[in-house]
């Protein structure tokens, strides 16, 4: 009796799947090929770098592509993630007051947004609560 996976139909099952892979690999380095990456001139500021307890932390930036989403995040004694939109002049200004207390300790903020589902850190920056 004959086996249904010969050396020949295996054979030819794995040359159409490299051809597949081939053809897939083409498009994925062709959405890309030519392209100059973009050079973004951020910043990320916050409305205090030696901070009081208490007192609330504004986030503020400029330079990023506009109508984008801008992922905050603020590591230190606590992790706090903030998310925001620029302008459409690349600018964001987030403030909530006290609504975020900070412990004491050093801090530092990143601003990072997500290009081909990847996050892409723009900028940093440091504070200190006390």
């Amino acid at each position: 009796p004959r086996r249904p996976f010969s050396g020949t139909f295996l054979y030819m099952k794995c040359r159409t799947l490299a051809a597949v892979i081939a053809i897939l690999f083409m498009f994925a380095v062709s959405g890309t090929a030519g392209k100059k990456p973009v050079s973004l001139n951020v910043t990320l500021d916050t409305s205090c770098t030696s901070c009081a307890y208490g007192v609330g932390i504004a986030y503020s930036g400029s330079g990023y592509p506009v109508n984008t989403p801008i992922f905050i995040g603020v590591q230190g004694p606590i992790q706090v993630n903030i998310s925001t939109t620029s302008d459409g002049a690349g600018n964001f200004y987030v403030n909530y007051g006290g609504a975020i207390v900070y412990p004491n300790g050093n801090y530092t903020a990143t601003a990072s947004d997500i290009v081909h589902k990847t996050v892409v850190l723009l900028a940093s920056t440091t504070f200190t609560v006390q």
